[in-house]
């Protein structure tokens, strides 16, 4: 950065040189309208009151030129009981300050007021007992409506009433430069600067104004006080109270060069900056701190078409006492931060730090990698700190952060950090996979603190988080994390599985070593994509619990990256070495595709359990290694179950669902329930590797098996109660095997461990369906024919529209519980109780039809 440093010294003495008046002009000579036409010199200049008139408080000056050189002193002098001192420049001439400008009028404020322009050289200083205000505009206007002009002196009234606002009329200010000049007022005073442009410029001598204390040139400070920047690029005004511009505000306010912008003090300070653009570069700063016990009732109050906040220059009303900080509020139609640009507000004692509050059309955030300092709008509660950090709102139409940009609240103390608040139009978030350094829009409670972290939660047309970019709350210490809720219309996270270090995610965990529990995590869109490695997730790698995620959806995608051990998808852990629960996870959409390994999952590798996953869906496919499970990975605790109700549940080419337990934990149980279940080259499973499986139940419509297996490991039925249980009119074997089996992979032989119910007819090739428990009182059938399930040829007559030449006929089949083994054989009946009325065969008759069949056919 030093280069740059460089370059911006060379650009500011160039531009200073460029800028600096005409020989002669650092004068000070009266105009003769209010009192003597005089010219005075000498290092010591006095401007007595009878130089000028008096009305009321208010004592008024008319110079034709007016100008302090270095070296020089200028003091207004006056009796005491006045409010103001009013000096207006008529001769045309801008006004140069490179000396000592002084009152000695206790309380007075002193005005200056030339329409051709003001520039306070490297040596300029303010000696004023109360605030000072240096303006461009062609008049000063007064709470009666009365105006002191500079560009018509002939047409001025003096009045008795307070200076009220500012009035430019001309269509190009003169601008208002500081030029490595260090302006200071009283405590509590103000000081005002406006201009069509108002520029202030340090040295870039790598000693940045950071202490708010130091004379370090381009400072322009008032303590505890108010400080007013506006730029307005045309006619229109600017009132003294409040700071507020109207009309034209279209001119440049630009700091460079270390150049700071300071109202810190006990109570802290106000400062408000207007203009068409507010640049702010190399080392720049704006602060309005608290140091002491009063709350801060001001705070930063921006205004400008365009901001731009560069190479490490700050934005902050912070707190280093009880009191707390004041507001930050930036409103602009384009944002931009970069290389550590900041706009925030923190506490470093036990005030809290106050809201940041920034509204744009659109808003860039681009970090340095390289650099450990931040690039955002954000609010810490510091290292050491006992206070709570602020709240955080952004609101834009479009929001890019990029390269470890942040949008954040953290503590790194005993208090809360704040919630974060993001609403937008399309929000875009670009992770730098290189860095260890996290992009996106974040609450933490860091290592070393005890205080929570905060809730995030963020509403935008569209969302994109791409390679590490994250949306998180996250603990490290004592505290919870915070809950993540996120409303979008579309959301795609696409993560990088080659990133070394961040993933890209929405995301609340527990890290590694707290004891605090994840928040919850909700998110609801229209449609959905995860793919490569992009996760909706709670975690805990703590003591504390992981928390629940829950999903909704119009359409969910999720395509994984086989080649990664990274997992891509929905769901909750409790990692290696936790201690707390994994989180319960639930999705509802109207259609969902798992492929590619994408998972829904919960999950524990710990003493924990895994969190229950629950699924609701129109349409849900799993294919090419897609998974809905709960797992107990080589831990003592137990998986959870998994449940899934579906109008089509698709599951193939090695999708599975399943609930497993590889250690000593036990495996959940898995329902389905769906209008029809389909599963071709896939698996359904409970695994009980070291210790007991769980029960698969499945009620469907229809259920059709090919190339599949429904498996259930490690568990014994219970008296009168299956493992194993198909609930549906009609299922369809292929090449399939629906078995429990013991924890070696053994059948388990002599009991009755899966279950056919309720009038089902059951069509099964080359399969095996082991342990198999008909349901009495419905007449469950089990066929198993020789090759083909049905033959026309071999079983059936030729048909009598064949024999008479006549109109195709037709052969219907029905089913009463069961297809017959032969069409020339009976039906099986359905067993009767004597003790119990006779019961209907349940579920729909089936039927297939081929014409209207021979006795309706012509002839037959």
């Amino acid at each position: 950065m030093a280069h740059r440093r460089d370059y911006g010294r060379l650009v500011g003495l160039a531009l200073g040189t460029l800028l600096w008046p005409v020989a002669g002009a650092a004068e000070v000579a009266t105009d003769g309208t209010l009192g003597p036409r005089l010219r005075l010199a000498g290092p010591e200049v006095t401007i007595p009151a009878r130089l000028g008139r008096i009305r009321g408080q208010n004592l008024f000056h008319s110079f034709a030129r007016f100008g302090v050189e270095e070296g020089q002193r200028v003091t207004f002098t006056g009796p005491s009981g006045l409010k103001n001192i009013i000096g207006r420049v008529t001769g045309g001439a801008p006004s140069t300050i490179d000396g000592t400008l002084r009152s000695k009028v206790p309380g007075a404020d002193l005005w200056l007021l030339n329409p051709a322009g003001i520039l306070f050289g490297p040596n300029a200083k303010l000696d004023v007992k109360g605030s000072f205000h240096a303006s461009t505009a062609d008049e000063l206007r007064f709470a009666d409506g009365a105006v002191f002009s500079a560009r018509e002196p002939g047409g001025s009234v003096l009045s008795v009433a307070a200076p009220q606002a500012f009035g430019f009329l001309g269509a190009r200010p003169a601008p208002v430069t500081v030029d490595r000049s260090v302006l200071d007022v009283p405590e509590g005073q103000a000081l005002s600067l406006t201009g069509g442009d108002v520029t202030i410029r340090g040295n870039s001598d790598g000693i940045a104004n950071g202490t708010e204390f130091a004379d370090e040139p381009g400072t322009v400070r008032a303590r505890a006080g108010r400080i007013t920047l506006a730029a307005l690029g045309g006619p229109g005004a600017v009132a003294v109270k409040t700071g507020k511009a109207t009309g034209a505000v279209s001119g440049v306010v630009h700091l460079s060069g270390e150049a700071s912008v300071i109202a810190s003090g006990d109570g802290g300070g106000t400062i408000r900056i207007q203009g068409g653009r507010l640049v702010a570069e190399n080392s720049s700063y704006v602060f309005a701190d608290n140091f002491g016990r009063a709350n801060a009732e001001g705070g930063v109050a921006i205004r400008a078409g365009d901001v731009s906040l560069a190479d490490g220059s700050w934005v902050t009303a912070s707190t280093f006492d009880t009191g707390n900080a004041g507001r930050v509020t930036v409103d602009a139609d384009s944002i931009e931060l970069r290389d550590a640009g900041q706009i925030s507000s923190a506490t470093f004692g036990s005030g809290r730090a106050g809201e940041v509050a920034v509204t744009a059309g659109h808003l860039t955030v681009t970090g340095d990698p390289a650099s450990f300092l931040v690039t955002g709008i954000f609010s810490p509660a510091e290292l050491g700190s006992t206070g709570d950090a602020g709240r955080v709102t952004v609101k834009a139409d479009t929001i890019e952060l990029r390269a470890t940009g942040v949008i954040s609240s953290t503590t790194f103390g005993s208090g809360d950090a704040g919630e974060v608040m993001v609403t937008a139009g399309h929000l875009t978030v670009t992770g730098d996979p290189s860095s260890s350094f996290v992009t996106g829009i974040l609450s933490r409670a860091a290592p070393r603190s005890t205080g929570n972290a905060g809730r995030v939660t963020v509403d935008a047309d569209s969302i994109e988080l791409r390679y590490t970019g994250q949306i998180s709350s996250s603990t490290f210490g004592p505290g919870s994390a915070g809950e993540v809720a996120v409303t979008t219309g579309r959301l795609s996270i696409t993560g990088d599985p080659a990133a070394p270090f961040n993933l890209t995610s929405i995301s609340s965990d527990a890290a590694s070593g707290s004891t605090g529990p994840a928040g919850r995590v909700t998110v609801g869109a229209d449609s959905i994509e995860l793919q490569d490695t992009g996760q909706i997730s709670s975690s805990t790698f703590g003591a504390g619990d992981a928390g629940e995620v829950a999903v909704t959806a119009g359409h969910l995608t999720v395509t994984g990256d086989p080649a990664s051990t990274l997992a891509t998808g929905i769901f909750s852990r409790a990692a290696a070495r936790s201690t707390g629960d994994a989180g319960r996870v639930t999705v509802g959409a109207g259609s969902i595709e798992l492929r590619d390994t994408g998972q829904i999952s919960s999950a524990t590798f710990g003493p924990g359990d895994a969190g229950e996953v629950s699924i609701r869906a129109g349409r849900l496919t799993i294919s090419n290694g897609g998974t809905v499970q709960t797992n107990s990975e080589d831990a003592t605790g137990a998986a959870g179950n998994v449940s899934i109700d579906a109008t089509s549940l698709i599951v193939r080419d090695g999708g599975e669902i399943s609930s497993s337990g590889t250690g000593t934990g036990p495996a959940g149980d898995v329902q389905l329930t769906a209008d029809t279940l389909e599963v071709e080259g896939a698996s359904i499973r409970t695994v009980g590797a070291g210790s007991q499986g769980g029960r698969i139940d499945v009620a469907s419509d229809l259920i059709r098996l090919r190339d599949a297996e429904l498996i259930s490991t490690g568990l014994l039925p219970e008296a009168g109660r299956s493992v194993i249980t198909l609930q549906a009119p009609l299922i369809a074997f292929n090449n399939s095997r629906v078995a429990s089996l013991t924890e070696t992979g053994r059948l388990l032989e002599g009991i009755s461990a899966v279950q056919l119910f309720g009038g089902t007819t059951v069509i099964s090739s080359d399969s095996l369906v082991a342990g198999v428990t008909p349901e009495n009182e419905i007449g469950s059938e089990l066929t198993v024919p020789q090759g083909v399930f049905l033959n026309a040829d071999n079983l059936l007559r030729e048909s009598c529209a064949a024999r008479r030449s006549a109109t195709a006929s037709s052969f219907t089949a029905m089913g009463r519980g069961g297809l017959p083994r032969d069409p020339a054989k009976p039906l099986p009946g359905a067993y009767v109780d004597p003790d119990r009325a006779p019961t209907a065969p349940v579920g729909p008759r089936l039927a297939t039809r081929f014409g209207e069949g021979c006795r309706t056919a012509p002839g037959g």
